[in-house]
């Protein structure tokens, strides 16, 4: 199996500990892996907050919205500020920080991007913006960041051109969108990382395809 050096922590540690939170970002550390996900929303008052889904219903079972919550009252939520904190610390981490759509749909890209690079900045270089957002994508390094991922929507003829035209320097892929078979994961200039690999064999064969990084929140199932 790939070592710890090949694997991506989703959302952190997230298959033994409580998903996009410090907790889970430190274990994943403490088994090993450098390099570390978490998903982004920004609070009514634009704090980028460690969240995947706009409510808490699912992670802390509070019935409440993100964008009704300011900084003062997030409910057990933990920022952005404090991640980038962390990795203040832990120097040769890498983040790859996930800017979700719906807050873009609600605060607006440029506001998004430009708030999520301004927090990111001292990190800047162990911060990889990534999203599904192809815009977003786009305006990442004019904002600052140096690095920058696409997470793509499917993967299709038309979804190769824009990566062309797009040139991220990482792809994420969910494996399930990739066909059922051994061919090789399109070329280009940037890393391969395919997400929601469970199995030691499927993360081998994807790696043979062409695949450089591996995506796991079990991170206990893939590190022998």
């Amino acid at each position: 199996m790939p070592n710890p050096s090949k694997l991506v922590a989703h959302r952190g540690f997230a298959g033994k500990h409580p998903e996009n939170t410090l907790a889970a970002l430190k274990a994943a550390v403490n088994v090993g892996v450098k390099m570390v996900e978490l998903d982004v929303q920004l609070a009514g008052d634009k704090t980028p907050v460690m969240l995947h889904d706009t409510t808490l219903d699912r992670t802390l079972s509070v019935n409440e919205s993100i964008f009704n919550l300011d900084s003062n009252n997030l409910n057990g939520v933990e920022t952005l500020q404090q991640v980038v904190n962390w990795l203040l610390e832990e120097k040769d981490v890498v983040a790859f920080v996930e800017l979700k759509y719906e807050s873009i749909e609600h605060h607006g890209l440029t506001v998004c991007v430009m708030k999520l690079a301004e927090v990111c900045a001292p990190v800047i270089d162990r911060c990889v913006f990534i999203s599904f957002n192809a815009a977003a994508c786009g305006l990442a390094k004019a904002s600052g960041f140096k690095l920058m991922g696409w997470v793509l929507p499917g993967y299709n003829r038309i979804t190769e051109k824009v990566s062309k035209g797009l040139k991220p320097d990482y792809i994420f892929c969910d494996k399930f969108f990739l066909p059922n078979d051994d061919g090789q994961l399109w070329n280009g200039d940037w890393k391969w990382v395919i997400y929601e690999v469970e199995d030691k064999g499927l993360a081998l064969s994807l790696m043979k395809r062409g695949a450089h990084l591996i995506e796991t929140k079990q991170l206990h199932d893939l590190i022998d």
